[in-house]
């Protein structure tokens, strides 16, 4: 990333976000006028369109002499990822760090601290509601547990998650990230496999738990 993408992103980030809150640290809600005056942005003399999440076209506004950028988007044009943590109101820039393709979880992590806890790879199979799995684990309810360290490396982590068995008994699943819950997945009894998506907010520390009566199975983990 150029010196001057580099800038650009560095000063946009006070404020662009939320277009209410221009001050650091403040939290609040006020009317602002901005000036949307079709304001263009190029990247390396190529005009750029900038959109967001869902692919709409976001025009950059003036307000009070700065002009303020969507951050993601430019994120985006200068080869970074984001995250946002709405629990803390944070956002996260990404540079040469996240894979930019899905991996099983299997392949590129083994948990280094686990209880009960079955591991099954690309080869191996296990089974929940007759069909089968693979690239996961089994855990035991009796306080069954598996952390892995992710190195920061992924956003997000997709699992087929439901019973092995005990199928007419409740359980629950618990995804800690960095030592902070993330996910709760409850599993009713009789309920069928379920697949989740769960934020790990390219955390290090991954931890899922198990309690209730039984076998939890998490099938063809995959991290991206």
């Amino acid at each position: 990333m150029s010196k001057r993408l580099q800038g650009i992103v560095i000063g946009f980030l006070l404020g662009v976000l939320l277009t209410g809150s221009i001050a650091i640290g403040k939290v609040a809600t006020q009317n602002i006028q901005v000036n949307y005056n079709n304001v263009k942005v190029y990247k390396d003399k190529q005009l750029t369109t900038l959109k967001d999440a869902n692919g709409a076209t976001i025009e950059p506004f003036i307000y009070n002499g700065t002009t303020y950028l969507p951050v993601r988007a430019v994120a985006n044009l200068a080869g970074m990822d984001v995250t946002w943590d709405n629990a803390t109101k944070s956002v996260y820039l990404w540079q040469n760090m996240r894979p930019s393709d899905s991996y099983y979880l299997v392949a590129v992590a083994s948990p280094y601290d686990s209880k009960n806890c079955s591991i099954y790879d690309a080869d191996e199979y296990f089974y929940m509601d007759n069909v089968a799995y693979h690239s996961g684990f089994r855990l035991w309810t009796s306080s069954g547990y598996a952390q892995y360290n992710l190195q920061n490396k992924y956003s997000t982590m997709e699992v087929t998650i439901g019973h092995t068995d005990y199928f007419d008994r409740s359980k629950t699943v618990t995804f800690l990230v960095d030592g902070r819950n993330v996910g709760t997945v409850s599993l009713p009894a009789g309920c069928k496999p379920q697949r989740y998506a769960v934020n790990l907010y390219n955390g290090q520390n991954l931890k899922i738990s198990v309690s209730g009566a039984g076998e939890v199975g998490f099938g063809n983990i995959v991290v991206k």
